[in-house]
């Protein structure tokens, strides 16, 4: 049976067995394998806001989450093609508004 503290849980979290995997592997971080270490990484970067907010609460799982973002800032940079899509969307707005200030609309 499930504690008022698991239901809860289970009822907000978007990914329930996700969150608990991920729990499990940074309670044991560092001491994982390479595929592990992998999917610590992915996980993390998959996790949406209240799942995040959730992990949040097991303070233990936390800290070792902190600590490996410390460890690994490589996994969540931004990666140079999304950086490259992002210049283009923002020259291609650029010249949207100098086309249309140019045409005469305001």
């Amino acid at each position: 049976m499930l504690s008022n503290e698991d239901a809860g849980r289970a009822r907000w979290a978007d990914d329930l067995q996700s969150l608990t995997r991920l729990e499990e592997l940074l309670l044991r971080y560092p001491e994982l394998d390479p595929e592990e270490h992998r999917e610590v990484g992915e996980r993390l970067v998959a996790t949406g806001p209240l799942d995040m907010g959730l992990l949040s609460a097991n303070r233990a799982a936390w800290n070792q989450a902190e600590q490996y973002r410390a460890d690994n800032p490589h996994v969540f940079r931004m990666s140079l093609g999304k950086r490259l899509m992002l210049t283009a969307l923002a020259v291609m707005a650029g010249a949207i508004i100098w086309w249309l200030s140019d045409i005469g609309l305001p």
